[in-house]
């Protein structure tokens, strides 16, 4: 609104005017540094966040590493095995698990990839 100082004299009226401007100037500062320190720490979780979920990716792709090389050696045992239908289904079972497992591992790290690239297109937006 407008402010009505018609019984100030013009220095009055002028030095009322630059102390308002002084004042919301001051303001505006403020709230720059307020939504800067706000936009900061948004961007730090965030980063803390994808730092997680990098760190998850790897170990479950450690974990990929050595479920392979099981289910490798399950297979090895299956070709080289001349054991009865008994251990043969038993091996074929274990070898089942194993494959789901790595299965699953695969789908949490594709699910994992696409939360940090939700997160990079967040912070790109910040």
């Amino acid at each position: 609104g407008e402010v009505k100082v018609a019984k100030l004299k013009r220095e009055q009226r002028n030095e009322l005017f630059s102390r308002i401007r002084e004042a919301f100037s001051v303001f505006d500062q403020k709230k720059n540094v307020y939504y800067a320190n706000l936009k900061e720490s948004k961007i730090n979780k965030l980063n803390n966040i994808k730092s997680n979920y990098e760190e998850k990716i790897k170990r479950l792709q450690d974990v990929l590493v050595k479920d392979n090389e099981a289910l490798e050696l399950q297979k090895a045992k299956l070709n080289d095995s001349s054991a009865d239908e008994y251990l043969i289904n038993e091996i074929n079972n274990v070898i089942q698990n194993i494959e789901n497992r790595i299965k699953e591992k695969n789908e949490t790290i594709e699910q994992t990839q696409e939360k940090i690239a939700k997160i990079n297109e967040e912070i790109a937006n910040l």
